[in-house]
């Protein structure tokens, strides 16, 4: 199943741990430790042990920032 808002080329674009720790402005570390505890957008591991390579599909980057959106405007008094 896809989501309308990715685009279909997201599908097929994949980031390592570093291309995704610099888009986010992060310690690759602590991308490392989100793996461990179960945070963050889903990823492939590429081979076994611990030098396997590490792949973000872009479109499971783009869906776990859009579930990050928090609105910046607030409810005007009478709204709600």
């Amino acid at each position: 199943m896809t989501d309308s808002t990715i685009p279909v080329s997201a599908y097929d674009t994949f980031l390592s741990s570093k291309q995704l720790a610099l888009r986010w402005d992060l310690a690759d570390n602590t991308l490392r430790k989100w793996r461990v505890d179960g945070i963050g957008p889903q990823y492939i591991k590429l081979g076994f042990g611990r030098c396997s390579g590490i792949r973000y599909r872009l479109a499971d980057v783009l869906a776990y920032e859009q579930q990050g959106m928090v609105p910046t405007s607030r409810p005007k008094k009478g709204d709600a």
